[in-house]
């Protein structure tokens, strides 16, 4: 891949939890494709998300919902998933508590986490009512600190593309 795009080669995504395979979404066609966005060797991005049209929902799976208000420091949020070593059990959840945000990454303090992070980019971070806040993405180094922190996106590019991709439907 040169660009964000995957230009029909992917056939079939299906993804599912690990103890329901059965229960699963397919998706059907990336809605940010962006062929003039490369993809280069970079820990982080700026807008580290792909958005996906869905062709089929064999789940019970919803769309979650994205908070309207800031993180407050010291705040708990949460990232749900399965690590890349895991292979079969239920998703687990990790447990952080928000330190500040520089420009798109929420930089967060590890409280309950994963031996391994690998397999979680992606993952949702929710606040305590299950509002997402975040998508698992790198680490980043606060500037002031120096410090590297778990650092994953913050939705602000995805609250305004979901927003203009809403306007273009209706």
């Amino acid at each position: 891949m040169e660009g964000v795009s995957f230009e029909n080669g992917i056939k079939r995504w299906s993804l599912y939890g690990l103890t329901k395979p059965s229960e699963n979404v397919i998706i059907d066609k990336l809605l940010n494709e962006n062929k003039e966005e490369p993809i280069l060797e970079k820990s982080t991005y700026d807008d580290d998300w792909l958005v996906f049209s869905l062709k089929n929902n064999f789940s019970k799976a919803k769309a979650l919902e994205i908070r309207e208000k800031p993180l407050i420091s010291g705040e708990k949020v949460y990232v749900v998933g399965w690590t890349r070593k895991m292979e079969n059990g239920e998703q687990r959840i990790y447990e952080f508590e928000y330190y500040k945000t520089i420009g798109k990454r929420i930089l967060l303090k590890d409280i309950v986490v994963p031996e391994q992070f690998g397999g979680l980019s992606g993952a949702p971070v929710l606040d305590e009512d299950g509002k997402v806040v975040g998508i698992v993405s790198g680490k980043t180094t606060d500037p002031d600190s120096g410090k590297s922190y778990f650092a994953p996106c913050a939705i602000i590019g995805l609250k305004v593309f979901l927003e203009n991709l809403h306007q273009k439907k209706y």
